[in-house]
């Protein structure tokens, strides 16, 4: 199971969300933090978070984005509704 989504990381999120939707929340659990135990554990957001269910629920709904040098995501001080976590770059 774990090959097999990280194989297919670029389905589509709404597939994702449905498979997530479906399994057990202990083993949906269990499937994340395994998947992304190097990711988080790199992330300064979820450096002082012990709360295995927030990091959870943020996982959930991460959706890969490839951006490119000079890319611009947001202005300074401009409001948004998504925030960004760097994997590599």
């Amino acid at each position: 199971l774990l090959r097999y989504l990280k194989y297919n990381k670029d389905n589509n999120t709404n597939e994702r969300l449905k498979f997530f939707e479906d399994l057990p929340r202990s083993t949906l659990k269990n499937l994340l933090l395994t998947m992304h135990s190097e990711f988080i554990s790199n992330q300064k957001f979820f450096k002082y978070s012990t709360n295995e269910d927030f990091i959870l629920d943020v996982l959930i709904k991460l959706k890969p984005r490839k951006v490119y040098r000079n890319d611009i995501l947001y202005y300074e001080n401009e409001i948004v509704e998504e925030m960004f976590l760097i994997k590599r770059g």
